[in-house]
């Protein structure tokens, strides 16, 4: 059965994490912008541009898990 697109729904998640700010306070590598800020650029080279979101460095995420022989820290996510 084909799927018909729709409009997105609001379900206030945008605007939740622009007041919260826990995941990028948490972060030990820093590798999530507490810039509030979202963009539709690439700002960093693992960066889709098109798609409006919040910059995160996932290049210096991996590095800091390398770093410290961990496969994820997960604080972005708890």
């Amino acid at each position: 059965m084909p799927i018909q697109p729709d409009k997105p729904i609001d379900m206030g998640v945008t605007k939740f994490c622009e007041t919260c700010g826990l995941c990028a306070e948490n972060c030990p590598s820093g590798s999530i912008s507490k810039d509030n800020n979202r963009t539709s650029e690439a700002v960093y080279s693992t960066t889709n541009y098109g798609v409006k979101k919040w910059p995160f460095d996932a290049c210096k995420c991996k590095a800091y898990w390398d770093d410290h022989n961990i496969s994820a820290c997960g604080n972005c996510v708890h």
